[in-house]
């Protein structure tokens, strides 16, 4: 029987298909002599896409062998998935990130003398200073198309969060505010996703999780460098998303307390970029999120139940917004 990783990899992934891929980033490239390809991510790393790892043995023609690796991202074969990334254009507005909207910004870091340019969430090298992005990077999966779709998901998430939360202590203070707000929040959350002009807007991450960051590290542990990848939810807007998101999803207790020091890295930044308006002061920030609230609480019904899942392998997007998540919990 085929194991979950085995299942994980799909049929149409062949050799023959990375032929000229390898024909035109590798120079001397002869032929293909080894080929393997394996799933990247144990599952519950990543569930809106397949992540593999491929292991290529590329003979040169000077007849050595050249190892090489590369990692492959692709979309699941369920109908749902399918629908998901056609509806909201998910793959070809994260290859446009990588193409367009990343190497902008580096070039505007390299312009003022700073070559480190995805440091740490904090810092905010997305911030526009040009106002908003192009139409495609303002809404995400805040599409007018894709509201039922949402709703229907974030119904199941929400029935079953809040079906344990009287395990919880102290639940009795925010419950029954939990019941009356769960039918209206994706109302809620496509009403503050409605860009205010007059406040201080950047071009969200969206799904900025301890998954989606990856720590360059030295000899001695140090972390010189700090990358965010999975550009496939980038939202223009308020900070409070990507703030709440974070913050909740991937932090320690004290990290959420103390450690932050989000504020003074942003008008640092800012700075550094001549960013032409008034620079937000933390008052503003902390306004910010409370008003825009709702994101603190789409974070802990969605994605921190996803990251406090005890590691299984059904750890899967069709797992986690059926019915049958509530086994899960």
């Amino acid at each position: 029987m085929a194991s979950n990783a085995e299942r994980a990899i799909p049929k149409w992934i062949k050799v023959e298909l990375m032929q000229e891929v390898f024909e035109e980033i590798i120079s001397g490239y002869r032929q293909i002599k080894e080929f393997e390809v394996k799933e990247a991510l144990p599952p519950g790393e990543n569930y809106a896409t397949i992540m593999l790892r491929i292991k290529a043995g590329i003979e040169l023609m000077d007849g050595s062998i050249k190892s090489c690796n590369f990692m492959l991202k692709t979309a699941h074969s369920s109908e749902m998935f399918r629908e998901m990334m056609d509806r909201f254009d998910m793959f070809d507005i994260e290859t446009d990130m990588y193409r367009f909207i990343i190497p902008e910004l580096e070039q505007m870091y390299t312009q003022v003398g700073v070559n480190h340019v995805l440091k740490k969430l904090a810092q905010w090298p997305r911030v526009t200073t040009k106002g908003p992005c192009d139409e495609r990077y303002m809404k995400s999966y805040f599409k007018p198309k894709g509201f039922e779709a949402m709703k229907s998901m974030f119904a199941n998430v929400t029935k079953y969060f809040i079906s344990c939360v009287s395990s919880y202590n102290g639940y009795e203070e925010y419950y029954e505010h939990l019941c009356k707000i769960e039918k209206l929040l994706m109302d809620e959350l496509y009403k503050v996703n409605e860009i205010d002009e007059n406040d201080f807007n950047a071009l969200n991450h969206g799904d900025a999780w301890c998954s989606n960051i990856m720590f360059q590290t030295d000899d001695n542990d140090n972390v010189p460098e700090t990358y965010l990848v999975n550009y496939q939810l980038p939202t223009y807007g308020t900070v409070a998303q990507d703030l709440y998101y974070f913050l909740l999803s991937s932090t320690k207790y004290e990290i959420k307390l103390k450690h932050f020091d989000y504020h003074e890295n942003l008008v640092k930044h800012l700075r550094l970029l001549n960013y032409p308006n008034k620079l937000p002061t933390l008052k503003r920030i902390h306004i910010q999120l409370l008003k825009h609230g709702v994101w603190g609480l789409t974070s802990t019904c969605g994605i921190l139940a996803a990251v406090l899942l005890d590691p299984t392998e059904k750890a899967n997007l069709d797992n986690f917004v059926s019915k049958r998540c509530c086994s899960w919990f």
